[in-house]
């Protein structure tokens, strides 16, 4: 693996609030790559270092795929504020505000990777425009003490980059849904929101009445990739039938499923496969 370097930057003023930038030699790079790990909203032990197994897997994939080094793939692996402090729409918001100052230092179209609760947080930040009307809050941001509101960042649209692959690894795409088969999920839900109409309808991935400048996101997609391990022994198969149910309904995009063993819940995004997956679309057309 040639790893030029890897650096922690903040992207706001809590300790959370961080992403890490690796630098990779590599043949080609028309896309720069995004990671946002899961853990429920709440687990401290997934961070941004949740994917340096899958990006050194992803750099050999690349060489197998490609040429001669003579470019460098940027990858920028969020991290984010965690419940029981944070709630909804916290943590979205932090993915956008990331996001946004990843978009400052790199102008580059974007592949996302989500997992679990990553995956929720990929869908909410391509529907945000949607989902934070109904969330009215606010955050301090940055050293400039600027007030970070859901009012203000409706007005990012031309401040964030543009994800052009989406790849949505063993995520959660309706809590309600999750919760009727899964009731002692109830024990994390409950941390990462305010109140159970939050998660109902507030929070909701499948957003059922979309505004225009989500549908025109979902549209620009180039493709929606749906992962999930049939081994995976905390999600079961109706999450991302839910979800490919919502996309077919909503966008013409091309979205591709990858329903596989792939070993467990928190193997997925250590995989080989995965890496696979990201190595391909990385250096799609």
């Amino acid at each position: 693996m040639v790893l030029l370097s890897s650096k922690i930057i903040s992207y706001g003023p809590q300790k959370r609030q961080v992403f890490k930038h690796y630098r990779l030699e590599t043949s080609r790079s028309e896309y720069s790559l995004v990671c946002i790990h899961g853990g429920a909203w709440r687990d401290p032990n997934n961070t941004y270092a949740d994917y340096d197994i899958l990006v050194s897997k992803i750099d050999k994939g690349l060489d197998e795929l490609s040429g001669t080094k003579n470019d460098v793939l940027d990858v920028y692996s969020i991290d984010y504020r965690l419940s029981p402090e944070a709630k909804h729409p916290d943590h979205l918001m932090d993915i956008l505000a990331a996001l946004r100052a990843i978009h400052q230092k790199d102008s580059k179209p974007l592949v996302v990777i989500g997992h679990s609760v990553g995956a929720t947080l990929l869908l909410q930040s391509l529907t945000y425009d949607s989902l934070l009307p109904l969330n009215e809050t606010s955050t301090p941001h940055d050293s400039s003490k600027e007030v970070l509101t859901t009012s203000l960042i409706q007005n990012w649209s031309n401040e964030l980059p543009t994800i052009k692959i989406a790849i949505l690894a063993d995520g959660i795409f309706n809590v309600q849904a999750m919760l009727e088969e899964y009731p002692s999920y109830i024990s994390f839900v409950s941390g990462a929101f305010k109140s159970k109409s939050d998660w109902e309808t507030k929070s909701t991935c499948l957003v059922t009445s979309l505004s225009k400048a989500s549908k025109q996101t979902l549209d620009s997609l180039k493709k929606i990739i749906i992962v999930h391990s049939t081994q995976d022994e905390l999600l079961s198969l109706q999450q991302p039938n839910l979800f490919l149910d919502w996309v077919r309904a909503n966008t013409d995009t091309t979205v591709a499923t990858i329903y596989e063993d792939i070993g467990d819940h928190e193997n997925v995004y250590r995989s080989q496969r995965l890496a696979k997956i990201t190595s391909e679309a990385l250096i799609s057309e």
